[in-house]
């Protein structure tokens, strides 16, 4: 089959969701199908200079597309000035990215084929917003919806975009594993410093305050690229990382953080136990999925920060229960492998397509 895959726009840096959408494009390419990759200028926003540099560079073969993620050689990439229906490549099948993809295809040409939307998170909806452009790019009639959790299928079922399917990410065991014993691991916390509001970055702050108060000898580091928020100055910030850094970042810690308001999934959680780090997550959807209270992780409220604290400051204080959550939670993650994934994935395209 021809699979076109659309993404919102072109990025120099790893984004869980993108990572999800290019691992799926490889996964068909190796199924046997001719895949094409949509890498936009952009799709709704006005690029930035630096965006707009980076794009022509790419187009006129200055760089590579992707620098940061291994594509099959043989997946094509199309690299459009602006994302519009009319841009769709002839595909028996269009997979549609992030809601601004679906925003902006519709009327879409016939040969596009069948249209999929994978939908990966629900950090931006506004339940209050029914007639907002994400709203009505999320219920689509002519479009098949595949969302990556139970939350984000009972999300769409809200607004009236029913969910066709529900099919989680994975995580590739050559690029996330436990390659330091639990047990000989240092005292360190760490988290993803991301600036979008849904991540809650204050409660983060306030929690690891209260942790440094009480512990001041207790490590704290993060990754992630947020050049304008800034941290308290006990926390130790890595920038952005390669894939390579950031699994030697999560072999580094005893425990990872996630203060979320909402997560679809949770990729960090599910990166995190895969590396032996127990995840302290608050209940922010996604990463309900995959830790279970008291046996893999712990969980605490959305926004409690004392609460985020406490159950820190537990874990760093009682070695017993940290290791046999961390064995759990690898445990959990062997159970379902990107291999996993990516094969219930490819049945359900192909399903669609024929």
């Amino acid at each position: 089959m021809r699979i076109s895959l659309v993404l919102p726009k072109l990025l120099d840096h790893p984004v869980g969701g993108y990572k999800v959408h290019l691992q799926l494009a490889n996964a068909l390419q190796r199924a046997g199908h001719a895949v094409t990759v949509i890498l936009p200028l952009s799709s709704t926003n006005r690029p930035t200079g630096s965006e707009l540099w980076r794009w022509a560079r790419t187009r006129f073969g200055h760089q590579p597309a992707l620098t940061w993620f291994p594509l099959e050689a043989e997946v094509q990439i199309v690299l459009p000035a602006r994302l519009r229906a009319s841009t769709l490549p002839a595909a028996d099948v269009t997979i549609l990215t992030a809601w601004q993809t679906a925003a902006v295809t519709t009327d879409p040409p016939a040969h596009a084929g069948r249209l999929v939307q994978v939908v990966y998170d629900v950090e931006f909806w506004n339940p209050e917003s029914l007639d907002s452009p994400l709203s009505r790019a999320l219920r689509r009639p002519d479009v098949t919806r595949i969302a990556t959790s139970a939350v984000v299928a009972e999300m769409l079922e809200t607004l009236g975009g029913r969910a066709a399917f529900t099919l989680r990410a994975g995580i590739d065991p050559s690029e996330f594993a436990c390659s330091v014993d639990p047990a000989a691991r240092a005292p360190v916390v760490g988290f993803a410093l991301r600036p979008q509001p849904a991540k809650d970055m204050a409660t983060m702050f306030e929690a690891l305050q209260l942790l440094h108060e009480a512990r001041p000898l207790v490590s704290v580091q993060c990754w992630g690229a947020a050049p304008g928020l800034l941290t308290p100055p006990f926390i130790t910030r890595l920038g952005r990382l390669s894939a390579t850094e950031l699994q030697a970042a999560y072999n580094t810690c005893q425990l990872f953080l996630l203060s979320s308001r909402s997560e679809g999934f949770g990729l960090p959680v599910a990166e995190a136990m895969s590396c032996g780090t127990v995840p302290i997550s608050t209940r922010c959807g996604g990463p309900e999925e995959l830790i279970a209270e008291g046996r893999n992780g712990r969980l605490v409220p959305v926004g409690d920060a004392v609460g985020l604290s406490r159950a820190t400051i537990e874990l760093l204080d009682d070695r017993e229960t940290r290791l046999r959550l961390a064995a759990a939670g690898i445990a959990t993650q062997q159970r379902w492998t990107l291999e996993d994934s990516m094969e219930a994935y490819c049945r359900t395209v192909e399903s669609l397509g024929t």
